[in-house]
């Protein structure tokens, strides 16, 4: 059991201080592009083609009745 101990110790420095490296010096040779790709808002399908969700426009509409510009001749 010590020895499977010291083993598991021995594994976890060497990952945290030389193996680092040797990731570090692979992901720099790696090229990745990042693209930017708008969403369309609009249904969500299932894979079997069921509607499962929808974008629905939302409006609101107001008033202020303490608003200046409204009389009671324009409000009438």
């Amino acid at each position: 059991m010590l020895v499977f101990g010291f083993i598991i110790v021995g594994k976890i420095v060497y990952y945290q201080f030389f193996y680092d490296q040797e990731i570090i010096e692979e992901a720099l040779k790696t090229t990745r592009i990042y693209t930017t790709i708008e969403p369309i808002r609009g249904d969500i399908y299932s894979s079997d083609g069921k509607l499962l969700a929808t974008s629905v426009a939302y409006f609101e509409a107001g008033i202020d009745l303490n608003c200046d510009a409204i009389t009671q001749e324009v409000f009438d």
